[in-house]
């Protein structure tokens, strides 16, 4: 089957996917100890705050806590400044898509990131290649900072 470049660009394999299949093969051999894909070894202190949040569940107190947002805070929810996405990765796809590539008058824009990626799924989330560019931080001179002072 023939797919455009968005079908060819999402249908390759990518970083992302590359790591699943390697925790997916940690998950099967003995002794592993899994620290990676975001998900940390366990920890007490995270998994006593898990006992809490059953303790709210059972109590009838966690839909409340997890499913209602605080309200605005300085400025008005209006339909300018406000955006539904089905979770925070695919926010950043829309967003480095949005606003980064190829543009109507044949320039291009990319997406700075200080090193690299933080995170091994925006690496491929650009529909362009190149959209993403790394740079190492410049040093300031002291000379050309703020003085404490001033």
């Amino acid at each position: 089957m023939a797919f455009s470049q968005f079908g060819d660009k999402f249908t390759q394999h990518t970083g992302i996917s590359h790591l699943m299949e390697d925790m997916g093969a940690g998950l099967r051999t003995p002794g592993t100890i899994m620290l990676g894909g975001g998900n940390p070894a366990q920890i007490p202190a995270i998994n006593n705050y898990f006992q809490q949040l059953q303790q709210m569940h059972n109590e009838g107190k966690l839909s409340e806590a997890l499913c209602n947002y605080d309200g605005p805070r300085g400025w008005p929810v209006t339909a300018q400044n406000t955006a539904l996405t089905n979770g925070s990765q695919s926010a950043f796809f829309y967003l480095f898509n949005l606003f980064a590539g190829r543009r109507a008058d044949g320039g291009k824009k990319r997406v700075l990131f200080p090193l690299a990626p933080e995170y091994l799924g925006d690496a491929d989330a650009g529909l362009d290649e190149g959209l993403f560019v790394s740079r190492r931080p410049v040093q300031i001179p002291h000379r050309f900072l703020p003085s404490a002072a001033a």
